[in-house]
C-alpha cells in the first residue's frame, strides 16, 4: 500500500511555527485560562474510547520475530485469499485475525517443533487504513495511515492549516466506535506559551476512520458539520448511527464555546 500523502518534517516545523505565531497575535489569554483549557484538552482527548482491534485483510504485510529461533523470522503479505506460508506450520488463513489473536495461533501450532515459542507480530502495510482530515486545512481529504501519527501530524500532512482555521476548536471524531465520538482539543492553548509538545498529545496515536476537523472561525452549527462529513466520506462512515460529543464539542461546533464551560451532548442513535 503507497501512502497517500506523508507530512514529512518540514511541513510539521512550519505547523508548529505558524502555531505559536498565532498564538502571539490573538487576544492573549490568562495563564489560568491556558491551564484549564490545556488540562480539558488533555481530558477530553485520553477520554475518547479505543477502537476494536484491527483485523488482518488480503493484502496485508506482516513482520514474525523470533527471540533466539531466525528460522521463524518472516516478513510475508498475505495473499488474496488472506493467507501466508509460514515455517513448519504450512498455510495459515490470518485473514479476519487480530495480531493477538495470529500470534496465539502459531504458537500452538508451532508447540510440536518448540517448546514455548515466543513470537513477535507486527504490522508492516494495512489496507484500507486511512484518517480523514477536513475542514481549514490546505490539503483536505483522506490520508493513508501507515505509521502512527498523531493529531499535529494529521494536520502537517494535509498541509497545515490555512489562515481561517480556529485553532482554539479543533476536534477529532473517532468513528470506529459504536456511537461515534468527538473530542475537541484547544491546540492555541496548548502552544501560546511556547512551551514543547506535550507527551499526552505526542503520544495520542489517531486510529483508522478518525476524522480530523480543523473549523473556520465562523462555523456556524452542528448540521453544517455532518452535512460536510457526510458528503465526503458516507460510503466509509455511518454518521446516522450517533456520536457522543465529548466536553466542550457541542459548544464548539455551535460557536458558543467558552474556556470556562463545559457540556455533553448526546445524539439519538
Amino acid at each position: 500500500m503507497s501512502p497517500t500523502r506523508g507530512p514529512g518534517a518540514a511541513a510539521l516545523a512550519a505547523l508548529l511555527a505558524s502555531l505559536l505565531l498565532g498564538g502571539c497575535a490573538s487576544q492573549q489569554a490568562t495563564d489560568e485560562e491556558r491551564a484549564a483549557a490545556r488540562a480539558r484538552s488533555q481530558e477530553v482527548l485520553t477520554a475518547l474510547p479505543e477502537s476494536p482491534a484491527y483485523r488482518l485483510q488480503p493484502g496485508d504485510r506482516i513482520e514474525i520475530a523470533s527471540l533466539r529461533r531466525e528460522e521463524l523470522d518472516l516478513s510475508v503479505q498475505l495473499d488474496p485469499g488472506g493467507s501466508f506460508q509460514y515455517p513448519y506450520v504450512g498455510t495459515v488463513h490470518a485473514a479476519g485475525m487480530t495480531i493477538d489473536e495470529l500470534g496465539r495461533e502459531l504458537q500452538q501450532r508451532l508447540q510440536q517443533w518448540y517448546r514455548s515459542p515466543r513470537l513477535t507480530i507486527n504490522l508492516l502495510e494495512g489496507g484500507s487504513q486511512y484518517i480523514y482530515v477536513l475542514g481549514e486545512v490546505r490539503q483536505p481529504g483522506r490520508i493513508a495511515l501507515d505509521r502512527p501519527m498523531n493529531l499535529l501530524e494529521a494536520i502537517a500532512a494535509a498541509g497545515g492549516h490555512t489562515y481561517d482555521a480556529e485553532l482554539e476548536n479543533v476536534y477529532l471524531i473517532r468513528t470506529s466506535t459504536t456511537p461515534a465520538a468527538a473530542a475537541a482539543v484547544d491546540l492555541e492553548a496548548i502552544f501560546e506559551d511556547g512551551e514543547p509538545v506535550p507527551a499526552w498529545l505526542a503520544g495520542a496515536a489517531l486510529h483508522p476512520g478518525d476524522i480530523v476537523e480543523v473549523p473556520s472561525s465562523r462555523i456556524a452549527d452542528v448540521q453544517r458539520l455532518f452535512q460536510r462529513i457526510q458528503s465526503i466520506v458516507r460510503p466509509v462512515v455511518d454518521i446516522e448511527r450517533g456520536i457522543i460529543l465529548l466536553p466542550d464539542v457541542g459548544d464548539v461546533l455551535t460557536g458558543n464555546y467558552s474556556r470556562g464551560d463545559r457540556t455533553i451532548i448526546v445524539t439519538p442513535n
